[in-house]
């Protein structure tokens, strides 16, 4: 499996907004996220890389109060009834309590297809957090018998980007270039 959290950069931006399948005005998603409440390092040091993104065209700054690493998707709010909801959840609590807290370093800017990003390191943190949740899921599914499109686990990566932005303007990576900050967060 590829990892999302890949040093390389993007050679151009893809619209984060498209279309994805399924998708309709109105229709919600559940979906796993660590957030950043409380981590005020994290927020800074974004606040710092989005001022000096702000003259850059074509970027939408995430607000600080939606921060967030995507962890798995789980399923349409109308096709995963809250019985399922609350069976997954518990499922990942148990899974989640047995993981130690990690802490978080975020400091390299990393150019990705829908986002400029401030991957975490280690990425195998997250990784266990993630596999963690995507089990939970797996087991309380395969428990109640779950097959079709509530069966598979939604990957970001299984959604193909569909529309593309002009590519990214050197002067992203020269922003960068000139600040090499770095902010810890605990999880």
């Amino acid at each position: 499996m590829p990892d999302y959290f890949i040093s390389e950069h993007a050679d151009q931006l893809v619209n984060h907004w498209y279309w994805r399948p399924g998708w309709r005005p109105g229709r919600q998603f559940y979906t796993w996220h660590l957030t950043f409440e409380g981590q005020d390092d994290v927020r800074r040091l974004v606040t710092q890389y989005q001022d000096a993104l702000t003259d850059v065209p074509g970027l939408d700054m995430v607000p600080l109060p939606w921060l967030h690493v995507t962890m798995q998707g789980v399923g349409f709010v109308d096709a995963v009834s809250e019985s399922e909801v609350r069976a997954i959840v518990a499922a990942a609590r148990a899974r989640l309590a047995k993981i130690p807290p990690q802490t978080l370093t975020f400091h390299k800017p990393t150019i990705r297809p829908q986002a400029i990003a401030l991957c975490p390191d280690p990425t195998e943190a997250v990784h266990t957090i993630r596999d963690a949740i995507r089990h939970a899921i797996a087991d309380r599914w395969s428990e109640a018998g779950g097959t079709g499109s509530r069966g598979r686990l939604q990957t970001s990566s299984q959604h193909g980007a569909r529309k593309y932005r002009p590519p990214i303007k050197p002067s992203c990576q020269s922003h960068f270039a000139r600040s090499s900050k770095t902010s810890h967060g605990n999880y």
